[in-house]
């Protein structure tokens, strides 16, 4: 685990609290023991269940809240739900799944037990002593994709991931099913996030921004530009057909379907292939496998 939070309001809010969140890198577990809230991405906005699971969020999000403000829950390390629970991480990138669903019995009367707690440091220990029998029930030890990952996440994202993926004989596949996403995208939200963080602790107020760009391995102030203007923890997943015969940035491809030239996303990386007038598919060296896109 990371590690624990409540987040309490005793005075209910008058006027919807709005809060834009950043993603940080890790899942989490939360119930919610005051009014329902909702959270908004760039494609849905959704009525959160009352206890839920989420994995990796690779886009930022906004928290909207009304009512009683009360939740408690768990930050886990980035590969700490399958390691707990044994569930495929991939499967809760940018999804809040109840419990219930999640979980099934092993759930137990855990919601109902933090719900009828007095205090902050019962509920904890509530789940300090759940996760301590998911772990004794697994029986699970930490393996070099459990390290990869947790030196990652220690390092903000600044080091190279080919090296350490090569120096740990860590499966990529095997870090998606563990956290959700590839080693490369991880780094990059995990120094995208621990940025924003930092520049928010400092109400956005940085007077030494070169020193601020060094600092979290940019370049210069044009690199820090374009990954923000990209938006580089807005990924692109799915097939996205190109109607013209052009060659420019991810962002100019579009969803259409007079085809001629085709790229799949994924988690960071892309697949293309073009269509012959026989409408038979054809590589090319320029097309043929899979290439990061960033």
């Amino acid at each position: 685990m990371e590690c624990y939070f409540a987040w309490e309001k005793r005075d209910p809010l008058t006027t919807l609290l709005r809060i834009e969140t950043p993603p940080a890198g890790f899942g989490s577990m939360v119930f919610n023991l005051g009014d329902g809230y909702r959270v908004r991405t760039a494609k849905t906005t959704q009525l959160v269940p009352t206890a839920f699971l989420t994995g990796q969020a690779t886009a930022h999000y906004e928290l909207e809240l009304a009512g009683r403000i009360g939740m408690v829950g768990v930050v886990f390390r980035p590969a700490g739900i399958h390691s707990l629970f044994g569930l495929p991480m991939y499967e809760f990138t940018d999804e809040r799944v109840a419990l219930s669903d999640a979980l099934g019995t092993r759930l137990g009367q855990l919601p109902d037990q933090l719900a009828d707690a007095q205090t902050d440091a019962g509920r904890v220990a509530l789940l300090e002593r759940f996760l301590s029998r998911q772990l004794l029930r697994r029986g699970h030890c930490a393996d070099r994709t459990d390290y990869g990952a947790n030196l990652i996440a220690d390092q903000r994202g600044l080091l190279s991931i080919n090296t350490l993926m090569n120096d740990l004989y860590v499966c990529r596949r095997q870090f998606l099913l563990k956290v959700g996403i590839s080693p490369k995208y991880y780094a990059r939200i995990r120094l995208v996030g621990t940025l924003c963080a930092q520049m928010a602790s400092q109400r956005w107020q940085v007077t030494d921004w070169h020193g601020l760009i060094h600092q979290y391995g940019y370049y210069d102030q044009s690199h820090f530009i374009r990954e923000f203007t990209h938006d580089p923890v807005s990924k692109l997943n799915g097939t996205f057909r190109q109607t013209k015969n052009k060659h420019g940035a991810m962002t100019e491809w579009k969803s259409r379907y007079s085809v001629t030239v085709m790229k799949v996303f994924r988690d960071g990386y892309w697949l293309g292939a073009f269509y012959d007038n026989k409408r038979r598919v054809a590589y090319d060296e320029k097309t043929a496998g899979v290439r990061p896109f960033n």
